[in-house]
């Protein structure tokens, strides 16, 4: 997965934020993480891992654009340019930051490579020409795919620079399948970054090539809580001006848009702390201690946990699973007073589901469908229900309600699939798989539940067939090298 990290203005906290999430996801979570250094006017991430400009002796992202246009340019019709030809960031262009004894790691792509005078050479490169007149599109999108899937990174975090440049565009809308977005307390910061994730949502490319949801998780920062009073002011204008996110994440919880960012707002918060600003050096080591729940590092830990871990575990992240029973007062508040009542239930299902009380959750799924028996998101999440208590029967009977109602639910196919393995018809699970292959051919999970069921039926090449596939499209896989071993 690839983050963006984007702020208005600077002095935010943006780039502290990046380092210290990659340092946490390091430690306590044995990631690899490549950062990028795309804040070219001030490129400075070496420094919180304790390194100088002097340090920094590869090449960069500059050098690898220009590398590219050296590349087209030699091209010919009797020589064509090919993927094969074209350069990931290799031990040339990348610095190591750390190598944690647990096997995690910390890489940069430097801006350049940080000799004297190094802004000329950053500031002469034109990225308008580069994008459209040297086809650096087309290398970009290439590198963009090649860094989702590359077999030696978790993350890939980009540092963007601030405003709105020549290259906010590729930074925060082509490349990412995250931005996150930081904001100080005033008007300038909010209003500039409601502009950008504006950009971002009705970008050309975004609509054309999104068929996923383009995630934006603002983060608030650097609120003094001694102000009292103007602290809490400013926290309830960063949910009016940024509630309209929510719905980004998960349509349903729409209604309830201010709500649920004010809980998020709580988890996430980067209250000003002067013994942590005093340097703004990475506060996450090797030792990897647990965190009490008053630590000032907490909201970080909840970050990196609850929605990047999640959004790397899961390709999604399920705000219902974040805000909990919080949520609950809410939607008996819409039953008691007859509103909403199908959307109410519906998330209250989704609610209990997420504190496991699986048995409560199916109950208000099913009052959710009898009041709209289309709904087919109430029949998958039955299915899930149903599932998890082990009722294979009976969730296999809701995701074939859902699949009827719409049958492109490719996630519906798949846990069908699971469902019918489970009771060991492996036949009919072979057959839901590949359904949702062919809905959905890069996707990892459908491929590896196919090579299980193939495996249960000792059909043991088709299996390596299947696991393979999966490892390809997720090179970091373990538990289909597992099972392909």
């Amino acid at each position: 997965m690839i983050y963006t990290f984007y702020s208005y203005k600077g002095g935010v906290g943006r780039s502290h934020l990046l380092a210290n999430l990659a340092s946490y996801l390091c430690y306590y979570r044995k990631r690899r993480v490549l950062l990028i250094d795309w804040d070219l006017e001030a490129p400075g991430l070496h420094f919180y891992f304790g390194k100088k400009d002097k340090d920094i002796t590869t090449k960069g992202l500059i050098d690898l654009c220009e590398h590219y246009i050296q590349q087209a340019e030699n091209a010919s019709p009797e020589n064509p340019l090919t993927e094969n030809d074209l350069l990931f960031p290799n031990e040339d262009y990348l610095t190591n930051l750390v190598t944690a004894k647990n096997g995690g790691k910390i890489d940069l792509l430097p801006a350049t490579t940080y000799e004297q005078g190094y802004h000329n050479h950053i500031n002469a490169f034109d990225w308008i020409d580069f994008y459209d007149n040297k086809t650096g599109n087309v290398y970009l999108v290439w590198l963009q795919e090649q860094l989702r899937k590359a077999k030696y990174y978790d993350y890939v975090f980009i540092d963007s620079r601030t405003g709105q440049n020549d290259y906010s565009g590729i930074c925060n809308v082509l490349m990412p399948d995250m931005n996150i977005v930081v904001v100080a307390p005033n008007v300038q910061n909010y209003e500039g970054a409601i502009k950008m994730t504006d950009r971002i949502l009705n970008a050309t490319y975004t609509k054309e090539n999104r068929k996923d949801k383009a995630f934006i998780l603002p983060i608030l920062s650097k609120v003094d809580n001694f102000f009292g009073e103007r602290a809490d002011e400013w926290k309830a204008k960063f949910v009016d001006y940024f509630a309209f996110t929510i719905p980004i994440f998960e349509e349903t919880l729409k209604p309830f848009s201010k709500e649920v960012l004010d809980i998020i707002l709580s988890k996430t918060i980067l209250n000003y702390n002067a013994e942590f600003a005093m340097g703004e050096r990475t506060y996450f080591t090797e030792e990897a201690p647990d965190l009490k729940a008053s630590s000032y590092l907490k909201n970080f830990e909840n970050i990196a946990v609850e929605f990047l871990e999640e959004m790397h575990e899961a390709g999604e992240i399920s705000i219902n699973k974040i805000v909990g029973d919080k949520m609950i007062p809410m939607y008996l508040k819409l039953i008691k007073e007859n509103m909403l009542l199908d959307f109410a239930y519906f998330g209250l299902g989704n609610a209990y589901a997420g504190l496991q009380n699986y048995t409560e959750a199916i109950k208000n799924y099913q009052k959710a469908i009898e009041i709209k028996p289309d709904k087919h998101e109430a029949w998958y999440n039955l299915g899930i229900a149903h599932y998890d208590l082990k009722d294979y029967a009976q969730a296999i009977l809701a995701y074939q309600k859902a699949i009827d109602i719409k049958p492109d639910y490719q996630k519906a196919w798949n846990n069908l699939g699971n469902a019918h393995s489970a009771m060991q018809d492996y036949a009919q699970a072979i057959d839901a798989f590949q359904k949702a292959i062919d809905i959905k051919p890069d996707d990892h999970e459908a491929w590896y539940n196919l090579g299980i069921a193939h495996y249960d039926l000792k059909d043991y090449a088709q299996a390596i067939l299947a696991y393979q596939k999966a490892i390809d499209i997720k090179p970091d896989y373990q538990k289909a090298w597992n099972n392909l071993g």
